[in-house]
């Protein structure tokens, strides 16, 4: 939680404050091939990487996981560990948000 708070005063982008806006987790293995999918300069994105630059610059709460995430291919085999990859970036709670609570909070569904 602590670690949360401290990352959530970082972000003051207008990206975070608007309320109709959220960003889909892009596939990871895909967007880290290609750094200019990114705007970000080329030397701080190999250095970071796709997810930890993700987590830098964009709330968990305005982050929603993309249901197509495997198709992130690599030596044409389906990915299905973006999940795992992600659980070490973000906290418990924030991969709640990403997977499912930031859903249902935009598209206004019940649980």
């Amino acid at each position: 939680m602590e670690e949360e708070v401290k990352t959530e005063k970082k972000h003051n982008k207008k990206e975070n404050k608007n309320d109709k806006l959220m960003i889909g987790i892009g596939p990871d293995l895909d967007i880290s091939r290609d750094y200019f999918k990114v705007d970000v300069d080329k030397e701080k994105y190999n250095k970071i990487g796709y997810l930890k630059l993700l987590k830098k610059k964009v709330l968990a709460s305005k982050i929603l996981f993309d249901v197509d995430f495997n198709w992130n291919v690599d030596n044409n085999k389906l990915d299905y560990s973006q999940i795992e990859r992600m659980s070490q970036i973000w906290s418990e709670s924030e991969l709640d948000s990403i997977l499912y609570d930031n859903a249902f909070k935009y598209y206004k569904l019940n649980k």
